[in-house]
């Protein structure tokens, strides 16, 4: 058996910014915001934080995913 292992290659995390309005920028104190793709450990960490309660997860989510 000849087989190589070559390590995998992964991909970086997807991040979007979103720019907000500008009557909006005043109201909220920022101009934009950066959302970052979860990765699973991340999602982990939520889950765990949320203690079973599907509110506190939406909330953990967001706050992981806030760049």
């Amino acid at each position: 058996m000849d087989q190589q292992l070559n390590p995998k290659s992964y991909r970086q995390p997807v991040e979007v910014t979103f720019t907000f309005p500008t009557n909006i920028q005043m109201e909220v104190g920022h101009q934009s915001v950066t959302l970052r793709e979860l990765k699973a450990s991340a999602e982990s960490r939520a889950v765990s934080r949320a203690n079973g309660d599907g509110g506190v997860l939406v909330q953990e989510l967001v706050k992981e995913s806030i760049v």
